[in-house]
């Protein structure tokens, strides 16, 4: 069975390293001109990257190995990752304020919008093979067939906004917050529980024939040339 990490060629790597540091810190300091947020959202945005790229941590191709091969190995970080999330964001989202600006958690109903919108974005992703997080991370990584799919995520998301308004007023759910329902412990053991259950559940019916590359253990080497476990991504 093929590796489920992409392979990393040393020497195409370390002709691209160099230059793409120094585009980091070019634009990281360029970023500086509007101000100190900016350059920090660059760098974000940046380190989000490399986890991405490193951990080929995607959303398209891990549901379709979990659907296709009951290979659940790449679905259960994503869960790590949401309790990782819930932790970090509970306090900032309780207070209510973060480096003294005002933040709100995205708390959105559930309605016929939704369903379409995910049907679509599914369909989207399988066809052009990767979803807003693989395909950045691929074209990123050089892979040229990836950019036809960045453009037209781009012109769907274009089109999309131009009939928002009518997608707003269909019907829908009230929109729930365990927060306001439970409170925010409650509301974050729960959420925590959840995860936990839903994770063993994947663990337990997912195949256990499926062989995996050994990627355990932490090296340097390992960190600066990847290929990372999903662990790490989440």
């Amino acid at each position: 069975m093929p590796s489920l990490q992409p392979a990393v060629d040393l020497k195409v790597q370390s002709k691209i390293v160099g230059p793409g540091m120094l585009a980091l810190m070019v634009g990281a300091w360029l970023s500086t001109e509007f101000g100190r947020q900016h350059a920090t959202l660059f760098l974000v945005g940046a380190l989000l990257g490399v986890t991405l790229y490193h951990a080929a941590f995607g959303f398209t191709s891990a549901y379709r190995r979990m659907f296709v091969q009951r290979d659940v190995t790449a679905v259960r970080p994503q869960l790590l990752m949401l309790a990782a999330a819930t932790v970090l964001f509970a306090p900032v989202l309780s207070d209510g304020t973060a480096f003294g600006h005002p933040v709100v958690g995205a708390v959105a109903p559930l309605g016929i919008q939704v369903a379409v919108g995910a049907f679509i974005f599914g369909l989207g992703m399988q066809l052009g093979g990767g979803c807003g997080s693989g395909t950045l991370f691929m074209v990123g990584g050089g892979s040229a067939r990836m950019v036809l799919t960045l453009i037209a995520f781009c012109a769907g998301s274009f089109v999309a906004s131009l009939h928002m308004q009518w997608w707003i007023v269909t019907p829908r759910l009230p929109a729930i917050a365990l927060s306001d329902t439970f409170g925010w412990s409650a509301a974050v053991a729960l959420q925590l529980i959840l995860l936990f259950v839903l994770s063993e559940l994947l663990r337990r019916w997912g195949a256990k024939n499926i062989a995996y590359p050994d990627i355990r253990g932490f090296t340097w080497h390992k960190l600066t040339r990847g290929p990372w476990p999903y662990v790490w991504g989440g």
